[in-house]
C-alpha cells in the first residue's frame, strides 16, 4: 500500500553483495568493438576482465544457476537468474556449480580460465535483463575486481564509507 503523496520504490530483482573477481584488468569493454579473433566490428555484449588463469569466480548475488556447460564461443559458461537479471561466466578453466544450484553471494562458482574462443586467460562477463544485454559497468552496485563499491545514492559516512 502506498502512503499519499509517497514515491513508490523501485523493486530490485538483484542485490549485489560481492566483487566478482578480487583482482583483474579490464581488456575489453561493453559495446561496438573490433573483433580480437575475427577482425570484424561487433558488438561485445558484456566485458572482458584479465586475471591468472585458475583464480576464483565469485557469485556477486544469490541466485539459481541456469546453465553450466561447455560451449562453442563462451567455452566453459556458468549462468545464473535472480528475478529478471542473468549473469553469464565464460571462458571458465572450470565450473564448480551444476543447473539448479543456489548459489550465495561470495560463493566460488567457477574458475577463471581460456577455453572457447579467447585470446588468454579472462573472465566473459555479461549482465542481462529483459532479453537484452546491459553494460556490466553501468549496473548499480556490481562490483567487477576489488573493493566493494559504494552505489552512487548512498552517502559515505566520514571513517566508515572512505
Amino acid at each position: 500500500m502506498l502512503i499519499k503523496g509517497a514515491a513508490a520504490l523501485p523493486v530490485f530483482s538483484i542485490v549485489y553483495s560481492h566483487a566478482v573477481l578480487d583482482s583483474a584488468k579490464l581488456t575489453s569493454a561493453f559495446g561496438l568493438r573490433q573483433h580480437p579473433i575475427t577482425g570484424e566490428q561487433k558488438m561485445h555484449g558484456g566485458v572482458d576482465l584479465a586475471e591468472a588463469e585458475g583464480k576464483p569466480v565469485y557469485a556477486p548475488a544469490a541466485g539459481t544457476v541456469t546453465r553450466a556447460e561447455d560451449t562453442e564461443g563462451y567455452g566453459n559458461l556458468v549462468e545464473t537468474a535472480a528475478g529478471e537479471t542473468t549473469l553469464r561466466f565464460g571462458q571458465l578453466q572450470a565450473m564448480n556449480v551444476k543447473p539448479g544450484d543456489m548459489v550465495a553471494p561470495g560463493e566460488v562458482i567457477a574458475a577463471l580460465g581460456q577455453s572457447g574462443k579467447a585470446t588468454g586467460p579472462h573472465l566473459h562477463l555479461e549482465v542481462w535483463r529483459g532479453g537484452a544485454p546491459v553494460d556490466p559497468q553501468a549496473e548499480e552496485g556490481l562490483v567487477l575486481a576489488g573493493t566493494l563499491r559504494v552505489p552512487a545514492s548512498v552517502t559515505a559516512v566520514p571513517g566508515v564509507l572512505e
